[in-house]
């Protein structure tokens, strides 16, 4: 969302209009699933369902003996749903914005407001160890800030009036007024957290490797599991046992 650069401020009533309009500071929405959605996915599957009818065969017949291939699979379950709880609590850590707050002139008064109340058009005061909220245009004063986590360069840039800073970056030294250009999604810091996110995240090699490997037997677990349930069902377990 751009906005053409004005030194006025705004009022309560206008950057509640704005957030209304849908141009205030919302950060974008998550793209992992919820922790609800990981365990139904795994444990609601055709495979499991059909591993659970077998069971529920094998125990109708009394062949209770057969029934320890059902540790198996929810063994695999179980390693499935801890693998993704685990790739989706890393992907939500990632994160360049960490400011929760910022100073904002508002109503002709410098105010301190929670990031997700800014709105285009805002002008915010920014100093030394303070991190942009959003992607703003300078206003007034110099600054020198730290844009290593958003650009990699190790150096302080200097910026002064009518330069762009890019929110995430960090003011190292100097004071500034600056008005906010991009809000939500459209800032530079929220597109660089959604592209990590959308990363695929490094996962537990040992978790990755159990994973394969109860995977691979649970396939073989059908098929028998079809097997004992009708040897159990023509013989019965007990007749079975005595020969």
């Amino acid at each position: 969302m751009e906005f053409r650069s004005s030194a006025r401020r705004l009022t309560s009533a206008e950057a509640a209009r704005l957030r209304y309009m849908g141009q205030g500071n919302v950060p974008p929405p998550p793209i992992t699933r919820s922790t609800g959605q990981i365990i139904r996915e795994n444990v609601c599957t055709l495979f499991n369902l059909f591993n659970v009818l077998i069971a529920l065969a094998l125990a109708w017949v009394g062949a209770w003996s057969n029934l320890l291939f059902i540790l198996i699979i929810a063994l695999n379950t179980v390693i499935g749903i801890v693998q993704e709880l685990r790739a989706k609590r890393q992907v939500e850590q990632i994160a360049v914005l960490t400011a929760p707050r910022a100073r904002v002139l508002r109503d002709g008064a410098l105010r301190e407001l929670p990031v997700e109340e800014l709105v285009l058009g805002d002008v915010i005061s920014l100093e030394s160890g303070r991190q942009i909220p959003a992607d703003a245009k300078l206003l007034s004063g110099q600054v020198e800030v730290d844009e290593s986590l958003l650009t990699g360069e190790s150096d302080a840039v200097r910026k002064a009036a009518g330069a762009d800073l890019l929110s995430g970056s960090v003011v190292v030294s100097g004071a500034c007024t600056a008005r906010v250009e991009r809000v939500g999604a459209d800032g530079y810091a929220a597109r660089l957290t959604q592209e990590a996110r959308a990363a695929a995240p490094v996962r537990s090699e040992l978790l990755s490797s159990m994973r394969r490997v109860t995977r691979f037997t649970g396939f073989l677990i059908p098929p028998l599991g079809v097997l004992l349930f009708l040897q159990a069902y023509a013989c019965g377990e007990n007749r079975c046992s005595r020969r």
